[in-house]
C-alpha cells in the first residue's frame, strides 16, 4: 500500500537541494544525465534547457507526480527530458547523475537510489547528491566506499557532494528485506525494499485485514487496491489457488515486489498495474476488492479508492478496507456501497460492503 511522496504543487516552487543542483548545471555538461526531482521536474528540465543536446531522464517512483510532472514537460516549449517511472534506473549507462535529497525522507531509499546511480554511471562519470548541512556526515558514509575523495560545496544551508566513478562498485550493498508471516496456518514469504509502504514488516492493518476476510466459492476474481508489497492478495490466493489476483498501484516498486511475492510462493493467477487513479475500468468485474488507502491527503486517496472499488466490482460483489479512523468511511462509503459494516479489531477498522446500491 503505497504512500505517496509530498510534491509542491506549485510549478515555480523549488527546493533548496533541487536550487543548489542548478546553481552548477553550467559546470557539468554531459550527453546523457539521470536526474531525480523534489519540485514537479525542475532539475532535469533546466539542465534539458542549459543542454538542448543532452539525453536527460528523470526517475519519479510514483506514477501521480510522473504523470504530474510529464503535463509540465509538454507546456514547456524547451526543456524536454523522459520520465522514467520504473521501479529501478535503466540497465543502461549514464555519464552524470544529479540527486536532489530532501534529508527528511526515508534514508534506505535514498541510499539505494545513490547507489543505483552510481553503479549506472560510465567509468569516469559524475555523481552528484545535494543535500541539507546537517545530513554532511550521512552522506559522506554513503560515498565513501564509491570513491575517498569527496569534493563538497556549500551554498546557504545546501551542500554538493561530488564523487568521479574511477571504477566499478566491488560490494554493493543489498537493500531488499526478508518478511515471514503466516496466514490460515501457512508460512508466507514476502520481500519488500525501500520505497514500498511497511517496507521490513507485514503492516498490521493488512494483517487486520487478512484476518477479516474470508473467500467463499463465488470469488474468482480479486481487486487489491494499493497492492504495496502485496501481501493482502498474496494471502488471499494462496488460500484459493483458483483466484485471480488484479493488484494496483502507483509505485512502480510495489508492483515489482508484488510481483517478486507471488514468484517466490508460487501463488496463482496476478494481474498488475501501475495506476493512480479511479477511471481505471477492468476487461472483467471482480468478485472482492480489498484496500488498506493511505491516511493522509484529508481522505482524497480513500475516495479514489472507493470509486476504483465501485467502477470494477461485479452487482453484489463484495469491498473490504481497514483504515485507522472510521468518521470518513461512517458518512461516505455508503455513497458506492450497501449493506456497509463496521468492525473494530486490534486498534484497527474493518470497514465492508456490497455492490447493491446502484
Amino acid at each position: 500500500m503505497t504512500r505517496r511522496v509530498k510534491i509542491s504543487n506549485q510549478r515555480s516552487a523549488i527546493h533548496p537541494s533541487e536550487s543548489a543542483l542548478i546553481q552548477v548545471l553550467g559546470e557539468e555538461p554531459a550527453q546523457r544525465v539521470w536526474t531525480t526531482s523534489l519540485a514537479r521536474g525542475l532539475l532535469p528540465r533546466k539542465y534539458a534547457e542549459q543542454f538542448p543536446e543532452a539525453e536527460v531522464l528523470c526517475l519519479i517512483l510514483d506514477r501521480f507526480v510522473a504523470d504530474l510532472v510529464e503535463a509540465d514537460s509538454k507546456h514547456s516549449k524547451v526543456g524536454a527530458f523522459k520520465v522514467w517511472c520504473h521501479a529501478d534506473w535503466p540497465s543502461e549507462h549514464c555519464q552524470l547523475a544529479m540527486l536532489p535529497m530532501s534529508g527528511s525522507g526515508e534514508a534506505a531509499l535514498a541510499e539505494d537510489l545513490i547507489q543505483g546511480a552510481f553503479q549506472g554511471l560510465e567509468i569516469g562519470g559524475r555523481l552528484l547528491v545535494s543535500i541539507p548541512r546537517r545530513s554532511e556526515h550521512w552522506i559522506r558514509e554513503i560515498l565513501r566506499p564509491f570513491n575517498k575523495q569527496i569534493r563538497v560545496t556549500t551554498c546557504g544551508e545546501t551542500l554538493v557532494a561530488r564523487i568521479d566513478k574511477r571504477s566499478e562498485l566491488k560490494r554493493a550493498k543489498h537493500f531488499w528485506c526478508d518478511v515471514v508471516f503466516r496466514d490460515h496456518g501457512r508460512l508466507i514469504k514476502l520481500q519488500t525494499r525501500p520505497g514500498v509502504f511497511a517496507n521490513r514488516k507485514l503492516d498490521q492493518g493488512a494483517r487486520q485485514l487478512l484476518n477479516f476476510v474470508e473467500l467463499n466459492s463465488q470469488d474468482q476474481r480479486i481487486l487489491d487496491i494499493g497492492c504495496g508489497s502485496g501481501a493482502v492478495g498474496l494471502g488471499l490466493a494462496l488460500r484459493k489457488p483458483d483466484l485471480h489476483v488484479v493488484a494496483v498501484d502507483s509505485n512502480p516498486r510495489a508492483i515489482d515486489c508484488t510481483q517478486r511475492n507471488f514468484e517466490l510462493n508460487k501463488a496463482g493467477a496476478l494481474e498488475t498495474i501501475l495506476n493512480h487513479g479511479s477511471e481505471l475500468k477492468l476487461e472483467q468485474p471482480v468478485d472482492l476488492v480489498v484496500a488498506n488507502p493511505p491516511y493522509f491527503s484529508n481522505y482524497r486517496i480513500a475516495e479514489i479508492f472507493c470509486e476504483l472499488a465501485a467502477a470494477n466490482l461485479r452487482p453484489a460483489g463484495r469491498v473490504f478496507f481497514v483504515a485507522k479512523k472510521v468518521h470518513w468511511y461512517e458518512d461516505n462509503f455508503p455513497r458506492w456501497f450497501s449493506n456497509t459494516n463496521f468492525v473494530s479489531r486490534g486498534g484497527y477498522w474493518l470497514i465492508s460492503g456490497k455492490n447493491g446500491n446502484k
